[in-house]
């Protein structure tokens, strides 16, 4: 999903199902778990991704601006 920060989104991935795995083996709440995780995941991305997007249209209005 997001291509400039793979190994961080691996890494958050991993943390969230080995979190989620945890709650299943305790809870035995296999659904309701992966959907909250999987809940998260995509709040996480979205937030991301958003963040970057901004930060690249600030970047690219900025480096428009030097070249006029």
């Amino acid at each position: 999903m997001i291509k400039a920060t793979s190994l961080a989104s691996i890494i958050t991935l991993t943390e969230l199902t080995g979190i989620a795995h945890k709650l299943i083996s305790s809870t035995y709440r296999v659904f309701e778990i992966f959907i909250v995780t999987g809940a998260i995941y995509l709040a996480l991305t979205f937030l991301m991704s958003t963040a970057f997007a901004l930060a690249e249209r600030q970047l690219h209005a900025h480096h428009a601006h030097r070249r006029a």
